[in-house]
């Protein structure tokens, strides 16, 4: 038994031998040409790790990124230089920051060789602030007309007006950790301001980006002791008059001066904590928005603690997961900065 096992092993092992054999390098032509024709690729080893050593740039983040490079050029750099800054220490993260950075950059301006080349589908072009192709129609007819290096798509153009301060680009929502508050005063009634929030929900690979905003609407209820009855159902009138007054756009199809277009005809009922969630109904646009009560708790330096609630329009904008400018969900939601009331700007003739 133990010689049939054997015989079968020593075949087992004859054949990977023999197949290994057969197959080519599948680089053995470039390595042929590069024997023939490069004169980098011909100079002796003690050159090629001499011109190594002078390849490190300590002034800049990643000293280490163009010895990385060089490393990586044909089969023979990648054997003879050093795998890292020495056996144990491999390079560090900001040379592999730097690497990654410089292999986007290739591959954005190899992206760019196949536009000119005719190697794209003609219904395909490239976006500079993206490095990847997206479909011809999210650029403009101005966008379309120029080089693939100075490019941008429409997504990647406009912005985002998350309120009347803060406004941001796809590339500054890339940004991470991506978690933002606007500090600057919003719409406020009995001392409760409204938040501006940005933030990304759900798992790090399959994060959403999202807009919330609470505007406080009304105060239904002071002190809890002065206010023992409370007060009677809240009116869609009542409710109408106060949105109004908060001059607020909750997604570039919806502004609170149209409220009685977009608000659906449901009465409010003074009990309700929460009431039902309504959407944006253009398509892709993902906005969300209810009304809610919440209570505020303020505790002054003398005096009875002091509970106010109030009735808050709270706002969901999802930008999507953002891995394009081209995604749906964010292009619903972005506006030219030059249609913004404060970037208008008309010349009148003095008189």
């Amino acid at each position: 038994m133990a010689s049939k096992f054997l015989s079968i092993l020593t075949k087992w092992f004859a054949l990977s031998t023999n197949s290994k054999e057969d197959i080519p390098h599948l680089k053995r032509s470039i390595i042929a040409t590069n024997h023939e024709i490069s004169r980098l690729y011909q100079l002796p080893t003690e050159l090629i790790m001499e011109i190594d050593v002078h390849l490190m740039e300590p002034e800049r983040p990643g000293p280490h990124v163009a010895q990385m490079a060089f490393r990586a050029t044909c089969r023979r750099f990648y054997e003879i230089l050093p795998r890292g800054l020495t056996k144990n220490v491999k390079w560090t993260e900001w040379d592999r920051r730097a690497y990654r950075l410089l292999l986007r950059q290739a591959n954005f301006r190899a992206l760019c060789g196949k536009e000119r080349e005719g190697l794209l589908s003609d219904k395909r072009l490239v976006c500079c602030i993206c490095r990847s192709a997206h479909a011809r129609d999210v650029f403009t007819e101005a966008a379309v007309k120029k080089e693939p290096e100075l490019r941008a798509c429409i997504g990647a153009s406009g912005v985002v007006e998350l309120c009347p301060h803060f406004r941001i680009t796809y590339a500054g929502m890339k940004l991470r950790p991506n978690n933002i508050v606007c500090s600057r005063y919003h719409h406020a009634i009995g001392g409760y301001e409204g938040l501006v929030r940005v933030n990304q929900v759900g798992e790090l690979r399959a994060s959403e980006f999202m807009c919330e905003v609470e505007i406080p609407v009304l105060e239904i209820r002071g002190n809890k002791k002065e206010n023992k009855q409370g007060e009677g159902p809240l009116g869609r009138t009542k409710v109408i008059n106060a949105v109004k007054e908060t001059n607020w756009k909750l997604c570039p199809h919806m502004h609170t001066d149209s409220v009685e277009e977009w608000l659906p005809r449901k009465s409010f009922e003074n009990r309700q904590k929460r009431w039902q969630v309504h959407c944006c109904a253009v398509k892709d646009c993902d906005t969300r928005f209810t009304f809610m009560r919440k209570e505020v708790t303020r505790v002054p330096r003398e005096g009875e603690k002091i509970v106010k609630e109030f009735v808050v329009l709270r706002i969901e904008r999802y930008f999507g997961s953002l891995r394009g400018a081209d995604d749906k969900r964010w292009m619903s939601q972005i506006v030219w900065a030059s249609s913004l009331l404060e970037d208008r700007w008309t010349w009148r003739k003095e008189e």
